[in-house]
């Protein structure tokens, strides 16, 4: 009898203990699935993909600034400031195009105020498989809708010790993060032409030319009708506006020294046909600002670029410069090609 009631303490004192530590990490919360962030504890930010989906549930917000790292240096305050709209910043490196529309997804579907999404569009996602993610750790129990299997969050022991390192990263005098601050890395990532020279070996390309197929398209299109389009096609209400990065000009000198330029131009101009035809969707190109793409001095390496620049496109498209349409992408891409394929690229050494 005695043993059975020390079984049944034992039982009792664990589930106690169970139920302390998930209402401990509820109360906290540190990927915000539950609740914003308390107001007397201040928050590490740096797990975009555990805690943007709570961030896109918890906050109130008019625009979203989303993408991949060609998005993580814009200022939200810029954007907010150029569209009168309170803004959020949300990104996820190196991103596929899937994962960015099922994020765009939950955010208009917790957010009815949410009219206006800018998102990053890069050159290399547009073949990616339409049901592709970059990251294949995604702890789904936090993006879906059943209560049942929080059980993975309440009691994870990692998330108990996130939840400690909020508390100590308030007792030490740390603020949470601003969405100008969250997810950037132009203030600790060395810029400069240096900086770029040293990733980019010019010597080491070999010519290798491909046309631009029936099966590209195909893929192109599964990518954008589901991932893009139909995000769209469902929030009418919503303004989307996607944006083609200014890579520098070292990128596009590597597509002329590898015979790659002319089916990157094909691959990006047929994507643009397909979403210019969409009332709610923007399309812009910033590949052609060469007072951009010429300056490496904004560049940490071939594609990346800084908060300086990340401000300017704002205020291009605030302004429509840069807008693609049905009347004008075919002649843009075609000056494109023109451009840096007669681009003189020694300045480069």
């Amino acid at each position: 009898m005695k043993s059975k009631k020390w079984l049944a303490l034992f039982f009792a004192i664990v589930l106690i203990g169970m139920a302390c530590l998930a209402g401990f990490v509820a109360l906290i919360d540190p990927f915000f699935h539950y609740h914003a962030p308390l107001r007397f504890l201040e928050y590490p930010m740096g797990d975009e993909r555990y805690q943007n989906d709570g961030i896109q549930r918890q906050w109130d917000y008019e625009l979203m600034i989303t993408g991949t790292s060609e998005a993580q240096n814009f200022n939200a305050t810029t954007a907010s400031r150029l569209w009168q709209k309170s803004a959020i910043k949300t990104c996820y490196s190196g991103a596929s195009l899937h994962e960015l529309g099922k994020s765009i997804r939950t955010a208009i579907g917790h957010n009815p105020k949410l009219s206006m999404v800018i998102c990053s569009l890069d050159a290399n996602n547009l073949e990616r498989g339409a049901k592709e993610d970059s990251y294949t750790g995604y702890p789904e129990y936090l993006f879906d809708e059943n209560p049942i299997n929080d059980a993975a969050y309440l009691l994870n022991g990692e998330v108990i010790r996130k939840s400690l390192s909020v508390l100590n990263y308030t007792r030490i005098g740390k603020k949470t993060p601003n969405f100008d601050e969250y997810g950037r890395f132009d203030t600790y990532r060395p810029s400069g032409k240096e900086a770029v020279l040293n990733s980019y070996d010019r010597s080491s390309f070999e010519k290798y030319e491909v046309s631009f197929s029936e099966e590209n398209r195909k893929k192109i299109r599964e990518n954008l009708d589901q991932n893009v389009i139909a995000v769209a096609k469902a929030n009418p209400k919503t303004q989307f506006v996607y944006f083609f990065p200014p890579y520098s000009y070292c990128y596009f000198d590597a597509l002329e020294k590898t015979g790659q330029l002319e089916y990157c131009m094909d691959v990006i101009s047929y994507a643009t046909s397909l979403l210019v035809e969409q009332e709610n969707i923007e399309v812009y190109s910033f590949f052609d600002c060469l007072e951009i793409t010429t300056d490496l001095e904004h560049y940490s390496d071939t594609l990346h670029y800084d908060g300086t620049v990340c401000d300017l496109l704002c205020k291009k498209m605030r302004e429509g410069s840069g807008l693609l349409t049905k009347e004008n992408y075919e002649a843009y891409f075609d000056a494109l090609l023109k451009t840096y394929r007669e681009y003189d690229y020694s300045d480069l050494y």
